[in-house]
């Protein structure tokens, strides 16, 4: 099909290297063909770790699936380099479908390439031979959620800072710069609408190019040299101050939209962020306890995304060094992961569960509960499934906490 014929179809669009095409769990209203560049898949995981799957090369096309079946979108697709690309829509899509039978058979043969090239990736996985690309957005006391709140004192930060009904007790104002001097090299400027308000506005967008992977530490927290994704991974609508993981940031299922509109007016009198900057780390700690609030305050609470918040909240009082907030976030982090693991329905793979499984016990040791970590990683390590990577890992958490649970005994 020659480039005339596919824009009488479609419309041109560029992107420049980093641009979000489409994003996991967004409404799919249209398909691309790539002519010139390379975009990159991304799937989300249980622990905001979005991982990078495929390569998009020029003559590819994606985004298909979305208009097939009617669904929100499956991968989040990055720009890997300046890109241009045929935009189909809907009408079109069914016009290509009903007159185009070659380009049909050929979704037919990439669609069977996919699933082949996903089954034989699985069994990797299995093997413990398959290694996840570390260029990717490789991010890693309140039993009831939400403790009580308080106005944080102005006095003690640069800025105004009102968090009615918000904050914990125990939080403060804090002066620590979470931003490498490299920051602004490594994300995009956004121009983002709000799903619920409406309202456009201005976020911050990682650049994954950019990420220079150093290492990971407890919990599976992966660090870089020259960014700390804490400090982008929520966006909030200035306008309505909703706030969401900028990668689920527009995936808002139908049925919360109307308790989270009724949510609206509550958070514009209870919360006032004034005079601020992006880079102040109290407005970053707002915007999770605000992201928190928006899960925790509707119908079917996500256990999963909820002990996201708390464990990112975890790593947050731990770079300030608040000792005292870091194990409440921990506790918190603790309690909706081990719930969603024991008593929820997971829907992730046998590869990410088992990952779940050994998150679950290390927040258990290190929560002072060793004997159930230690009986939760003897269940795992067995598994002949289990990657040989994470049974490693997995096996040498066990040595640690079995030694915890002896000098305890001593």
């Amino acid at each position: 099909m020659s480039l005339l014929e596919l824009k009488k179809i479609g419309k041109l669009v560029k992107f420049i290297q980093d641009d979000f095409i489409v994003s996991e769990g967004e409404p799919g209203e249209c398909m691309f063909i790539i002519l010139d560049g390379q975009a990159d898949v991304y799937l989300s995981s249980f622990d905001d770790l979005p991982i990078k799957v495929h390569e998009i090369h020029s003559g590819d096309f994606f985004g298909e699936m979305a208009l097939l079946e009617n669904m929100p979108r499956s991968a989040t697709i990055v720009a890997a380099k300046n890109t241009v690309a045929i935009q189909i829509d809907h009408s079109n899509f069914q016009l290509l479908l009903e007159n185009r039978s070659d380009i049909v058979m050929r979704m037919l043969r990439t669609l069977s390439a996919r699933l082949r090239k996903t089954n034989e990736e699985l069994l990797l996985l299995k093997s413990g031979n398959f290694v996840v690309c570390d260029e990717g957005v490789d991010l890693s006391q309140s039993d009831s959620g939400l403790e009580p709140v308080k106005t944080v004192d102005s006095e003690r930060s640069s800025d105004m800072i009102q968090a009615l009904d918000l904050l914990p007790d125990k939080h403060s104002a804090y002066k620590f710069n979470l931003y490498q001097k490299t920051y602004s090299d490594n994300v995009l400027k956004k121009e983002v609408t709000c799903p619920l308000c409406n309202n456009e506005f201005q976020a911050d967008l990682i650049k994954t190019s950019k990420l220079m992977y150093s290492g990971q530490e407890e919990l599976f927290r992966k660090t870089y040299s020259n960014m700390n994704p804490l400090a982008s991974n929520i966006w909030t609508c200035p306008h309505c101050y909703y706030s969401q993981y900028f990668y689920s940031f527009h995936a808002i299922p139908t049925y919360k939209k109307d308790p989270l509109n009724k949510l609206l007016g509550r958070m514009k009198s209870s919360v006032k962020v004034t005079n601020s900057s992006s880079d102040d780390i109290n407005i970053i700690f707002i915007k999770y306890y605000l992201a928190a609030f928006f899960e925790e305050s509707t119908r079917g609470t996500n256990m999963i995304n909820m002990g996201k918040y708390w464990l990112n909240l975890y790593w947050l009082y731990s770079d300030v060094k608040d000792a005292h907030m870091a194990a409440q976030s921990l506790k918190s982090a603790y309690a909706y992961y081990k719930e969603a693991y024991y008593n929820s329905q997971l829907r992730l793979s046998e590869e990410e569960e088992l990952r779940l499984g050994v998150l679950v016990a290390e927040l258990s040791a290190l929560c002072d509960d060793e004997k159930d970590a230690y009986n939760l990683l003897a269940k795992l390590v067995v598994n002949k499934t289990m990657p040989l990577q994470l049974k490693q890992y997995a096996s040498d958490l066990m040595y640690e906490t079995k030694e915890a649970i002896k000098s305890k005994t001593l």
